[in-house]
């Protein structure tokens, strides 16, 4: 495999380019971004976890009670969408 393939950052999927942007705005909810993208939770709340693994978002606070956890982007996630996920 080529060492350029290796070293390469993940492109973003066109999902996680509006997940990003719309988390970029300000801290979200998962049941907050769910309904910004007309989404059911449980798929977002997996796409906030998969951002959250690759560095991109992260935990500003735990839900307190039931409320839900605020997240909020990383400079890694601001870059990631500067470059398009190229």
């Amino acid at each position: 495999m080529d060492g350029a393939m290796i070293n390469r950052p993940a492109r973003l999927s066109p999902v996680e380019s509006i997940a990003l942007s719309m988390i970029e705005l300000g801290p979200i909810s998962v049941p907050q971004l769910a309904d910004a993208m007309a989404r059911e939770a449980s798929p977002v709340s997996r796409l906030v976890h998969a951002l959250r693994g690759r560095g991109w978002v992260e935990r500003l606070e735990a839900g307190a009670g039931r409320r839900p956890a605020i997240w909020g982007i990383t400079d890694a996630g601001r870059a990631a969408l500067a470059r398009g996920g190229a």
